[in-house]
């Protein structure tokens, strides 16, 4: 095994590699190698400040979710804020839910492309920021492989749901449930096909149960 380079003789390494190349040069050597860590950190610091806005305001974030290949119109997001808020009941008075959007979406400017934002909604699932997801069936599919879907048997084994349309995982536990079309409306969805998904935890949110119901209510 090679011996550490200590960080400082590789910050200088590093700027002598600058110093000898032109504006091109430096513009592909960031993005080939720093471009995409940086766009990480970048992420995870949004989603902490995204968090930590409503601590600071003594506000609780109790649940949060994200669509994955989903847009819904901004101003169908209360549906899945605070009007669920509401629906969950005066114990949720002091709490907040959140709603990040459509995390696939390729920002209009800068050196950003689809690789760097799949990237990036990869960190935010691994730090636990989403308990739950909306997703399509192209892109429940693709991340499929990740294993990030939390197993839904007992729901589908539940009178309630099983006669509904569930995706399954690879080992073929039921992990997505199609939403109806009535919340479709609601939420402004123009796709045809969008399922629920909870993301796996050992410890499972106690308000998946009730985002499920309200969904379906």
């Amino acid at each position: 095994m090679g011996e550490k380079v200590p960080l400082k003789k590789k910050i200088e390494q590093e700027k002598e590699k600058f110093s000898k190349m032109d504006r091109h040069g430096k513009l592909m050597y960031f993005r080939d190698y720093y471009l995409l860590k940086v766009l990480i950190i970048i992420a995870v610091l949004l989603g902490i400040a995204w968090f930590a806005r409503d601590v600071f305001q003594n506000k609780q974030i109790a649940y949060a979710g994200a669509g994955v290949g989903v847009n819904i119109s901004e101003a169908s997001e209360n549906v899945l804020t605070s009007d669920f808020i509401s629906y969950l009941g005066s114990g949720y008075k002091k709490k907040v839910a959140k709603y990040g959007g459509n995390v696939l979406v390729v920002p209009q400017s800068g050196g950003y492309n689809e690789g760097d934002v799949e990237a990036a909604f990869i960190s935010q699932m691994t730090t636990g920021m989403f308990q739950y997801l909306l997703m399509t069936k192209d892109q429940f599919e693709y991340f499929l492989s990740y294993d990030y879907y939390l197993d839904l048997s007992k729901y589908k084994n539940d009178s309630k749901y099983s006669d509904k349309e569930f995706l399954s995982d690879i080992k073929g536990n039921p992990v997505a449930i199609r939403i109806p079309d009535g919340m479709k409306t609601k939420l402004g969805i123009t796709a045809d096909d969008v399922y629920l998904a909870f993301v796996y935890s050992e410890n499972p949110s106690e308000l998946n149960e009730r985002m499920l119901e309200y969904i379906f209510s």
